[in-house]
C-alpha cells in the first residue's frame, strides 16, 4: 500500500494489506480543533484502530510500565521500579465511541477490505478541502463487483458536526444491498474499555449514544446520528447489531447513497443540537472557513512538489488539532 505525498493530499493505493492499516490510520485523520476522528474505515468494527477524541473528554487511566532491562546489574542499580509505578495512574483523553460504523452487505456477503477480492483501492486526505475519501471496487468472491465510496470531513463552520457519505453502486449485478449505520462503543483506551454506556437508541431515520468517561471526572459524549439513504426515498427499520442498536436499510436499486450526520458534544459544553443540511450544503459551509484559514497558513514555492506536501501535511495537522474553537487558547 504505497504512500503518495502530492502538493494538495496524501494518496494510498494498489494492493490492500490489513497488516499495516494500523500505521495508517493517524495519518488520514479528519478534525476541527474540537474533536478528531482517526482514519479508520467505516466497515471496522473490530481491527482496533477506530477513534473519536473530544477536546477536554478526559478521566483516569492506567498504563502498566514495562521496562527492557539489558542485564541484572542495571536492573539492580538503574531502575527504580516502584517509582515506575507512579506513572501507571495518569490521565488522558476517552476514546467514547466509533461515530464512523456502516456495515454494508451484498445480498449475504459482508463488505470487508479482509474479505473477498479488493480489486482496486485507493483513500485520498484532500489537506486544501479537509475531506477524506475511499474508493474501493470489491469482488465478493462470486464475481459481483460493487463499487464503494466513502467521504467524511469534520466541520469548521459547526465544532460539533462530523459528516459522511457513502454511495454504494452495483456494477455487473442485481443483489440486494443491505446497511446497517450505527455507532460502535465497543472501542478502547489504551487497550482498557474505560468508557461506560449509559443510553443507546435509534429510531428509523437517528441514532443515539451516550457514554460517561469514567469513574475519576464522570463526564458525559453525547452524539446524535441524522440518517438519510437516497434522499430520504428508502426508510430504514431499527435493527440490533451485536447487542446495539443500528438502523438497517434495505435497497435494490442500482446506486444506493447514505448520509450519515454526527452531532458530537460533551457535558462540559454548553452544545445545542441544530438539525444539519445535506452533505454537499454542509461540506460549502464547512470550506467558507476552511479555506480562509488554509490560505492564510500554506506557503508555495516551485521545484518540489513533495517536499511541499510534506508540509502542507504538517500544516494541516497542525490546524485540525488547534484549539479553535477556544476564546482563550484558539487559532
Amino acid at each position: 500500500m504505497p504512500l503518495e505525498i502530492k502538493k494538495d493530499s496524501l494518496r494510498q493505493y494498489g494492493e490492500y494489506d490489513v497488516s499495516l492499516d494500523k500505521n495508517y490510520a493517524s495519518l488520514f485523520c479528519v478534525g476541527n480543533g474540537y474533536f478528531n476522528v482517526r482514519g479508520s474505515f467505516e466497515e471496522d468494527t473490530a481491527i482496533g484502530v477506530q477513534g473519536l477524541f473530544i477536546r477536554g473528554f478526559i478521566d483516569k487511566t492506567i498504563e502498566a510500565v514495562s521496562p527492557s532491562y539489558q542485564s541484572i546489574f542495571l536492573k539492580k542499580h538503574y531502575y527504580n521500579e516502584d517509582k515506575l509505578k507512579e506513572w501507571q495512574d495518569t490521565e488522558c483523553g476517552i476514546n467514547p465511541m466509533d461515530p464512523l460504523s456502516v456495515i454494508v452487505y451484498v445480498d449475504e456477503e459482508m463488505f470487508s477490505m479482509c474479505d473477498g477480492i479488493v480489486e482496486s483501492f485507493e483513500r485520498e486526505l484532500n489537506y486544501l478541502t479537509g475531506e477524506l475519501a475511499r474508493i474501493v471496487i470489491w469482488n465478493d468472491g462470486k464475481g459481483n463487483l460493487t463499487k464503494f465510496t466513502f467521504k467524511r470531513f469534520a466541520s469548521f463552520k459547526k465544532k460539533n458536526l462530523l459528516a459522511q457519505k457513502i454511495i454504494v453502486e452495483r456494477l455487473n449485478h442485481d443483489k440486494k444491498i443491505t446497511v446497517l449505520v450505527g455507532a460502535d462503543t465497543r472501542v478502547k483506551t489504551t487497550g482498557l474499555n474505560l468508557g461506560k454506556v449509559v443510553k443507546s437508541s435509534s429510531t428509523s431515520t437517528t441514532v443515539t449514544r451516550e457514554v460517561v468517561s469514567g469513574e475519576l471526572y464522570n463526564f458525559k459524549a453525547f452524539l446524535i446520528q441524522d440518517v438519510n439513504v437516497n434522499n430520504g426515498k428508502i426508510k430504514g427499520k431499527t435493527f440490533d447489531y451485536k447487542k446495539m442498536p443500528f438502523i438497517k436499510f434495505e435497497s435494490k436499486e442500482n446506486t444506493t447513497t447514505i448520509e450519515k450526520m454526527s452531532f458530537v458534544t460533551t457535558s462540559r459544553d454548553n452544545d445545542k443540537y441544530i438539525k444539519p443540511l445535506s452533505y454537499e450544503e454542509e461540506f460549502e459551509l464547512h470550506l467558507e472557513v476552511f479555506n480562509r484559514l488554509m490560505k492564510d497558513s500554506i506557503i508555495e514555492f516551485e521545484g518540489n512538489d513533495k517536499l511541499l506536501g510534506k508540509i502542507h501535511f504538517s500544516i494541516y495537522h497542525t490546524l485540525i488539532s488547534s484549539a479553535y474553537w477556544d476564546g482563550i487558547h484558539g487559532v
